[in-house]
């Protein structure tokens, strides 16, 4: 309300107003100057009192905000989260440059929390580019920007954060911050639907990356009763994408199917490109583990493509990956292993998508080159160890195993199945 002198004054004038006019009958002329002389501040019925004389809106009057700023900022949001999520080439640079300059917008006009949600569209912006450290340390800045604000208006950056961390494998210390936000909603009083199904979609995939069932059954109980009370249509998207892929944990694949098709429907009537090749990529794969190849084969070259035209060059490697996987058990030796030398070209730094791309890869040596297969199988234990992932960890040694128990090494043979026990054993 700093500047509501001037604007008085200026908006006086420009209606043709003297002060005696604008102030009758209930103030004064001498009000009226001081405060244009920036000498008083207004009450707040005063404020209004001169807003209808001006024939404008009194939150226009105090801050010089119209009453249609807040809408019209939250439209560019929402168009340039349908440039990122359009699958185009630029689609990134060009949505990173609109949410910049609307963080900029908001800030100018007061509206940390719209500033707050640029920035989060930001951080999307850097993890559809795979800059997973750039997008942490947006959201982390989204966040101090609405410190002290409600955790309503800071669900999105919560939620991008710990989705961060799940993928840089710090799942627990994720898990924990939506929980931490969760009970902070409860302890305020404040039943938020929209909020609540968001985190607890959010908690689903983390309490899944962990193996805590039971956790993550209820947490989708949660979500799928509060959906009937919410409306955003991303938010839906989102939850039944991440249910679906708890039950495919679960060996559910029915139920799962009917979570992804939702899940496509909602991002389809959104037109999120990207986020619809998300879950056809986990749709391909949900159908491959049902031997379902002819049906899983178009849902995983459909999502390898949009990820490559995004420029999301891990989606893309992971994508790749499975459509490898599918070649090989289709018998299509020769194809997946120009696939699955493709995924590892294009999966950087993740040690997990490189591991489980060479396992396959020596897979498909398997009965022909038998030094080739152990090499690579060898090579893949290496990586998935660093990686950490114990469950793939364990079906390469137990392929090991059985490319060692065809050529009668039995004791080292012997080994490697009893790794593979005890990884299967610690992953289930």
């Amino acid at each position: 309300m700093s500047h509501v002198g001037p604007r008085l004054r200026k908006l006086r004038l420009n209606a043709g107003l003297t002060q005696q006019e604008l102030a009758a009958p209930r103030y004064s002329a001498a009000y009226v100057s001081t405060i244009e002389a920036s000498r008083r501040i207004p009450s707040k019925k005063a404020l209004e009192h001169f807003a209808r004389g001006l024939g404008v809106d009194a939150e226009e009057l105090a801050s010089g905000r119209s009453p249609g700023a807040r809408a019209e900022l939250l439209a560019a949001y929402g168009d340039a989260r349908r440039i990122l999520a359009s699958g185009a080439a630029d689609a990134i640079e060009e949505a990173e440059t609109r949410f910049g300059r609307l963080a900029r917008r908001a800030k100018r006009d007061g509206f940390p929390e719209i500033e707050a949600k640029a920035w989060v569209g930001v951080g999307l912006c850097a993890e559809t580019a795979s800059d997973l450290d750039g997008a942490l340390s947006t959201y982390e800045q989204a966040l101090a920007l609405l410190a002290g604000e409600s955790v309503v208006s800071r669900v999105d950056a919560i939620v991008g954060r710990a989705r961060v961390l799940q993928v840089m494998g710090e799942v627990a210390y994720a898990a924990f911050l939506i929980e931490q936000a969760i009970a902070e909603l409860r302890d305020a009083g404040m039943n938020d639907p929209s909020s609540l199904l968001r985190l607890h979609s959010s908690l689903v995939a983390a309490y899944s990356d962990v193996g805590l069932i039971d956790r993550a059954n209820s947490s989708a109980e949660i979500a799928l009763g509060l959906a009937v009370a919410v409306d955003d249509a991303e938010r839906l998207a989102n939850m039944n994408l991440n249910v679906g892929i708890m039950l495919t944990h679960q060996g559910q694949w029915r139920e799962a199917e009917t979570r992804f098709a939702d899940a496509e429907r909602w991002f389809d009537e959104l037109h999120f490109a990207v986020d619809l090749a998300r879950v056809r990529l986990v749709r391909g794969i949900n159908l491959r583990n049902q031997q379902r190849y002819d049906d899983a084969r178009p849902h995983l070259e459909a999502a390898r493509d949009v990820f490559a035209s995004a420029g999301n060059a891990l989606r893309e490697a992971r994508a790749t990956l499975h459509l490898g996987i599918l070649e090989r058990l289709t018998g299509r030796a020769e194809e997946a292993r120009f696939v699955l030398k493709r995924a590892i070209a294009l999966s950087g730094d993740d040690k997990g998508i490189a591991g489980i791309a060479e396992r396959e890869l020596a897979l498909c040596h398997a009965g022909h080159e038998r030094a080739k297969t152990v090499a690579g199988l060898r090579k893949a234990i290496q990586l998935l160890q660093d990686a950490g992932i114990a469950k793939e960890l364990a079906a390469a040694y137990r392929a090991l195993g059985d490319v060692l128990s065809k050529d009668k090494e039995l004791k080292p043979a012997c080994d490697a199945y009893r790794k593979a026990a005890d990884l299967f054993e610690r992953a289930a």
